[in-house]
């Protein structure tokens, strides 16, 4: 360690303990908000995956997702006893380190105050400890590339720098942008060819032994050869299609729950190819929709591209699980006064475009310019959210404090940076998506929903109509209240109301099963007929109302249909025992003796002796 770096450590410790401790304050002020301790979404998943892994080792599956933080997210739920809030603060050093990184380059790059006043402008900026504080994998990845890019510009060697975006690839994919930036970077005059073979082999190298641990667990639990993660093409079709915004990660036709989304497109995807489908085809699947989308409709398509990046560059706050600014608002208040920065940080696009254009030389902010429009190309390609521009925040940051650093010493020189940050501000100030306070609310209603608070569940979900007049799911989340409170009648108007407004798979489910308890069947029918064959718990009520109402044949097509697809397979065979009884035939003695050893099935045994008896009973007559 050189003696310039031996005098930055007590900065860097002391920097580390304020952004640790600010992490510390924000978790302690949020820990009894909404979305602490009752996940939703994303930090539902990767909780129960990490379970899994400290259970099995493995998923079980392919992964669908790269699966570093998972990893480390099972170890912080096995050192800290399931703790949510410090798997959250362990998590959150990803962001701290990340800081730190800032410090560090922009210290080279420019003086130690100017390296103190960007640190604490990324570390302390009201996304970032937003961010940071999430079980998500973002800033798992934002720390990785940005190691991965310092290892670059310090010239280390190539193993180690393949190394490191290996293990970025394996938190976030898109990392691997780095191996074609690495090469263009180190391609030069004078460089000999086999030097830079020799040097790229090593790279990749690196890069493949950090990555092989997923590709073998890959191929050993799904017998398919998936490099990383197989949710590439799912994500390029979400923003490459006909009915696509550029920022809603949800097919429009789908199940809008997380495992209920996945599953549909598994199932479509073989659907459409009448077998089964290993993660790698399911993929391929999705990207060749994508494809064919752009190549069919291009003017449709270039229309998108064009919205995605505006809406990327433009710094919008684009929410993906959570709104971030009405959490901040409401969770936690007292960081409410922290200003968020990132639009201010997208300005920085300008700087690095300057770079690019008159800046030729092998330089630091070069290789940084070249990155971060690098993954913005890639990143536009797919959809757009704000967790997915984490990646560059922290390049920006030291690029904007480079520029301005620059510009305290001679503005005169270097004029045309400010030129060119005039010339972005438009697309800061105007372009704009609205902060999505009416979603928000609705969380927050259906998290108190989990928990039986009914009151604040019913306030929350009435919050929502002081924004607007109408929004999905609130009729429904009134609804699911007054059903708790023993108020069917009522529970049914909203439901109907919520389906006025638009389809809900949900609030049909429900009327179905309110207007089964009500022996109303043929209403039942009208809602179940619906939605059962791409709703695992409507498929088995809607068999229960064609059983009520004698339709046999329909009851047992549809059981038939449920264990096909592997949805509620014993509650199904129960049913199509069942009905098989009510016609006396033999297919019912099958699976009551395949469930010989399950209690649930006696109460079916003790039919069939019924049922045996009064037959009997009617030979002798």
């Amino acid at each position: 360690m050189t003696q310039k770096a031996r005098k930055t450590i007590p900065d860097v410790v002391l920097l580390a303990v304020i952004l640790l401790a600010t992490r510390l304050v924000f978790l302690l002020q949020g820990a009894h908000g909404p979305f602490f301790s009752d996940l939703v979404m994303d930090e539902r998943v990767h909780w129960d995956w990490a379970g899994r892994i400290l259970e099995h080792g493995t998923l079980g599956e392919a992964f669908f997702r790269a699966p570093l933080y998972y990893y480390l997210l099972a170890l912080f739920r096995m050192l800290s006893s399931d703790s949510i809030f410090i798997s959250r603060l362990l998590t959150s050093l990803a962001g701290v380190l990340t800081a730190v990184l800032v410090f560090t380059l922009t210290r080279k790059l420019t003086r130690r105050s100017w390296a103190w006043a960007a640190a604490l402008l990324y570390g302390l900026c009201s996304s970032m400890l937003f961010f940071d504080t999430r079980l998500l994998a973002d800033q798992l990845a934002a720390l990785l590339m940005l190691l991965a890019l310092q290892l670059m510009l310090d010239e280390r060697r190539p193993w180690q720098i393949g190394g490191v975006i290996g293990l970025a690839a394996l938190a976030r994919p898109l990392a691997i942008i780095l191996i074609p930036l690495w090469l263009g970077w180190n391609v030069r005059p004078g460089t000999g060819l086999k030097t830079t073979a020799r040097h790229f082999a090593g790279l990749i190298a690196g890069f493949l032994l950090a990555v092989a641990p997923a590709t073998i667990v890959n191929w050993i639990e799904s017998d398919d050869f998936v490099l990383i993660a197989w949710n590439g093409g799912v994500n390029f079709y979400i923003g490459n299609n006909a009915r696509s915004d550029g920022m809603t990660a949800v097919h429009p036709d789908f199940r809008k729950d997380w495992w209920g989304s996945y599953h549909d497109f598994i199932r479509y995807a073989e659907d459409d190819h009448g077998r089964s489908l290993k993660p790698s085809e399911v993929s391929s699947y999705w990207y060749r929709q994508g494809a064919d989308f752009i190549v069919t409709e291009p003017g449709a398509a270039l229309r998108l591209t064009g919205r995605k990046a505006l809406l990327y560059f433009s710094g919008a706050e684009i929410s993906n699980n959570i709104a971030i600014t009405p959490y901040i608002e409401d969770a936690t208040p007292l960081f409410s006064y922290l200003p968020d920065m990132t639009r201010l940080f997208m300005v920085c696009y300008a700087f690095c475009f300057v770079s690019l254009v008159r800046d030729r030389r092998r330089a630091a902010p070069t290789l940084l310019s070249l990155y971060v429009f690098a993954y913005a190309a890639i990143n536009i390609l797919f959809f757009v959210t704000s967790r997915y521009r984490l990646p560059v925040l922290p390049v920006l940051v030291i690029v904007g404090a480079h520029t301005l650093w620059l510009l305290r010493a001679d503005i005169r020189k270097h004029w045309y940076y400010l030129v060119a940050a005039v010339a972005y501000l438009p697309l800061v100030v105007f372009v704009s998506v609205p902060v999505n306070y009416p979603g928000y609310y609705v969380a927050v209603g259906n998290s108190h929903l989990q928990k039986s608070a009914l009151d604040e569940a019913e306030r929350s979900f009435q919050k929502v109509l002081q924004y607007v007049d109408r929004y999905p799911q609130v009729s429904e989340g009134l609804a699911m209240v007054a059903e708790r409170r023993g108020e069917p009648e009522r529970a049914i108007q909203l439901y109907e109301r919520e389906l006025t407004a638009g389809s809900s798979d949900f609030s049909s489910y429900r009327l179905a099963a309110l207007w089964y308890d009500a022996r109303q069947y043929d209403r039942a029918y009208h809602y179940s007929s619906r939605i059962w064959q791409r709703y695992e718990d409507a498929a088995t009520l809607h068999a229960q109302i064609c059983i009520a109402m004698g339709r046999l044949d329909e009851a047992e097509r549809t059981l038939l249909a449920n264990i096909d697809k592997d949805f509620a397979v014993e509650e199904s065979e129960y049913l199509l025992a069942m009905t098989y009884l009510m016609q006396w035939r033999p297919q019912a003695q099958q699976i009551l003796d395949k469930h010989q050893q399950n209690p649930k099935f006696d109460r079916l045994r003790e039919l069939q002796l019924r049922i045996e008896k009064d037959r009997r009973s009617q030979d002798a007559q």
